[in-house]
């Protein structure tokens, strides 16, 4: 070797080293445990899970200064008391899934009936660092949205969206001509016809929502253990509460998912159902809850929804149920409409928390399951507090046969909240009508009641769903079926 090739050999050495030395190393795994116990202790619960192993999953042997990193994890976690991950009232599995930032089914080890000290978790997951000041550091922050696109330069998402927009619009001009509709009429026939083959065979069928939202997953799940156990069974993918109900009037399925609220609405022939109402629906099942937050500034002078005198009130969703709910709110807190600063705004849910922080409005009412993603995304990049509801709208709320049930909203639900919160909630159910036969309403029951591992399936609402809280009352009818199932007396 020349003296030059040595020299320059020798000066990419140093350079090399040089580099690594301004690196840090990826957290070994006694760091790694360390940190999962401080962020479980600090944003879930304290004192509820000690993280008894852990071990990354990846290799990131050196992160530049500045530079953020995913680490990838194996960890054990191990109960130090008695804890429902499903229970209405506590602090559950999704916010467990969201702060460790696994799937659903990456989590395993958890008990629908509920987990005792001493019990093993099991979680593969992600977490965020940040390198800076020689050291690697946790980092909770949310990835930010979306950068906006600057001059000169187009980015993925961007072509993505001009893409979809394409489609979007192809879509709908095909459906405005007479192919367009033909085949609009095939697919829901298709559809149709699929829920009909199922309860034909001695199965069962559900409408449920669009492929991919949170009620397709629970159909879905269900659908795959029917699928194992040689069950006919057919998840129905519907456009709205409006088909799903067409549907189960025609005998296409044998129940539908609607939150109670909308079922109430559609059994009074209240808008958006006038036309088509009334519905005569039982109840088969109650699943889990979907509360109503009011969502304000962090830096907001208001301290109850009683306080909404005057203010610019938003709603997330634009449908008629999530209306009905803001008012039932304002009403319960003595807030007529009349006193807000304009009507009650409502705004499509992707756009109703960035609406909130420009300054569209004062509160937001907006009703979710717990965790709300989206809310805790955003908690977490932009300081929010949620408002407690009084106790005397409470109890107005759910007194008699009202729309909703009382809810405790865990401390650390979502990022910066400190305190359990009360508010109230609107619930998800299982819906029917009373010709249903009552054997066909009782296995379906059956399966998704109690042999249906939602978690492991993909569903993080139905960690939540299980026989104990089903039968809770509601304010429809119980079906024969699901009286007999539960042993309850028939109410007219």
């Amino acid at each position: 070797m020349t003296g030059r090739a040595a020299s320059l050999r020798f000066g990419l050495m140093a350079a090399a080293l040089i580099a690594l030395s301004a690196c840090t190393r990826a957290p070994a795994e006694e760091a790694l445990k360390a940190d999962l116990q401080t962020l479980i202790d600090a944003n879930f619960a304290p004192g509820l899970l000690e993280v008894t192993f852990a071990r990354r999953t990846n290799d990131f042997p050196y992160v530049m200064p500045g530079e953020h990193v995913r680490v990838r994890y194996d960890t054990t976690l191990t109960l130090k008391r008695d804890h429902r991950f499903g229970a209405w009232d506590q602090i559950n599995v999704g916010a467990l899934s969201l702060l460790l930032d696994a799937a659903p089914e990456a989590i395993a080890g958890i008990k629908t009936a509920g987990n005792a000290a001493g019990d093993v978790i099991t979680v593969c997951g992600r977490l965020s660092y940040l390198a800076a000041d020689g050291a690697l550091k946790v980092d909770t922050t949310p990835p930010a949205p979306a950068p906006k696109r600057e001059s000169g330069f187009v980015l993925v998402a961007d072509l993505e969206q001009a893409v979809k927009g394409r489609w979007n619009g192809l879509k709908d001009s095909v459906r405005t001509s007479k192919t367009g509709l033909a085949l609009d009429e095939w697919d829901r026939a298709r559809r149709a016809v699929a829920g009909r083959a199922a309860r034909m065979d001695g199965g069962f069928s559900i409408a449920t929502d669009i492929e991919g939202s949170v009620y397709w997953r629970l159909g879905q799940a269900a659908a795959r253990v029917a699928a194992q156990q040689n069950v006919a069974f057919a998840n129905v993918t519907v456009d709205g509460p409006q088909e799903a109900l067409d549907f189960l009037r025609n005998g296409r399925v044998s129940a539908t998912v609607l939150r109670n609220t909308e079922a109430n609405l559609a059994a009074a022939a209240a808008p958006p159902f006038a036309a088509s109402g009334p519905y005569r629906l039982t109840a088969l099942a109650a699943l889990y809850p979907e509360p109503v937050h009011v969502v304000v500034k962090e830096d907001s002078p208001l301290g109850s929804p009683a306080d909404l005198f005057g203010k610019h009130v938003g709603v997330a969703g634009t449908a008629r149920v999530e209306a009905v709910e803001a008012k039932a709110i304002l009403r319960a807190h003595a807030v007529p409409l009349a006193s807000l600063a304009a009507p009650l705004m409502g705004v499509p849910a992707n756009e109703a928390l960035d609406q909130l922080e420009a300054g569209a409005f004062d509160a937001l009412v907006m009703t979710s399951a717990l965790p709300s993603a989206a809310l805790r995304a955003f908690a977490g990049r932009r300081p929010v507090r949620l408002l407690p509801f009084d106790s005397d709208a409470i109890a107005f709320l759910t007194s008699g046969l009202a729309n909703y049930v009382a809810i405790t909203i865990p401390a650390r639900t979502y990022p910066g909240q400190t305190r359990p919160l009360a508010a109230v909630g609107a619930v998800a159910m299982l819906v029917s009508l009373d010709t249903v036969p009552a054997k066909e309403a009782a296995g379906l029951l059956d399966l998704m009641l109690t042999r249906v591992d939602y978690l492991s399936l993909g569903s993080l609402t139905g960690a939540m769903v299980s026989r104990g809280d089903a039968a809770r009352p509601m304010t429809l009818p119980w079906h024969p079926g699901a009286a007999a199932y539960f042993d309850l007396a028939p109410r007219d």
